[in-house]
C-alpha cells in the first residue's frame, strides 16, 4: 500500500489524485477499532486472532482485484457521493476505484485491528521465561524480509500499471491478495507444528 499505491493512483485515478486522504481511512479506524476489539476479545487466543486477522485483511485486498463495473452503482450512491465530494474534494462522476479502495480500506482496517496488536503478544507468550523481549525483537523478522521483497512490488506495478501502455490493474491487485493470504493460510495448515497453548486463554480446536 506505501509503495505501490501512490503510483497507482496516478496512473489509474489521475496524476494527483487523493490517496493520502484515502489511506487516512486505515489511521481512524485503528485507532477507534484497536483497543475495542482487544477489550471484546481477550479471552481468545492471540494465535486465533493473528489468523482471524489475517484472513480478514487478506479478503480485503481481494475486493480491489474485481471488476470496477461491479462498483458503478455505489461509486453513484449516497456513499459515493460522500466519499467523492465531501470527504476527498472530488469534482464529478467518481471512478469505481476510489469507493473499492474506501472497502478494502475498511475491510483491512477491521483484520488489522484483530491481529496487529497480538503478533508480539503471541511472541512473547511462547518465549521462554526470560528471553521474551528476545521473541519480540524477532517478531519483527517478518518486516525486514517484507522490506527486502518490496521491490518485487514495483516489478509488478510496471508490468500491470505501467506509465504507458495498456493497463490491467485487477491483475496486480490479485498478485497482491494472494501474496497477502499466504501468511494466515500457512498459520492454519502448520497450525499443529507452531501453535502452543497460551496460558488462561481459549484453545483452538
Amino acid at each position: 500500500m506505501d509503495y505501490v499505491f501512490p503510483k497507482f493512483g496516478d496512473r489509474v485515478l489521475g496524476v494527483g489524485a487523493p490517496v493520502g486522504r484515502l489511506a487516512n481511512i486505515n489511521g481512524w479506524m485503528i485507532i477507534v477499532l484497536a483497543p475495542l476489539v482487544g477489550a471484546l476479545t481477550q479471552r481468545l487466543s492471540a494465535y486465533r486472532m493473528v489468523v482471524i486477522g489475517g484472513l480478514i485483511c487478506a479478503s480485503g485486498v481481494f475486493i480491489m482485484a474485481l471488476p470496477t463495473t461491479w462498483f458503478l452503482a455505489a461509486a453513484d450512491s449516497g456513499f459515493g457521493h460522500w466519499l467523492g465530494h465531501s470527504y476527498l474534494g472530488l469534482q464529478g462522476a467518481l471512478h469505481p476505484y476510489y469507493v473499492m479502495t474506501a472497502f478494502y480500506l475498511i475491510v483491512f482496517s477491521v483484520g488489522e485491528a484483530f491481529y496487529s496488536p497480538r503478533v508480539y503478544e503471541y511472541a512473547a507468550a511462547i518465549a521462554p521465561r526470560g528471553q521474551e523481549a528476545s521473541y519480540g525483537a524477532l517478531a519483527y523478522l517478518p518486516f525486514l524480509i517484507g522490506k527486502l521483497l518490496i521491490g518485487t512490488a514495483g516489478w509488478v506495478l510496471a508490468a500491470f500499471v505501467p506509465e504507458n501502455g495498456p493497463r490491467r490493474p485487477e491483475l496486480m491487485w490479485l498478485i497482491f491478495a494472494l501474496a497477502a493470504s499466504i501468511a494466515p493460510l500457512g498459520l492454519i495448515v502448520f497450525r499443529r507444528y507452531i501453535r502452543v497453548p497460551e496460558a488462561g486463554r481459549e484453545e483452538d480446536e
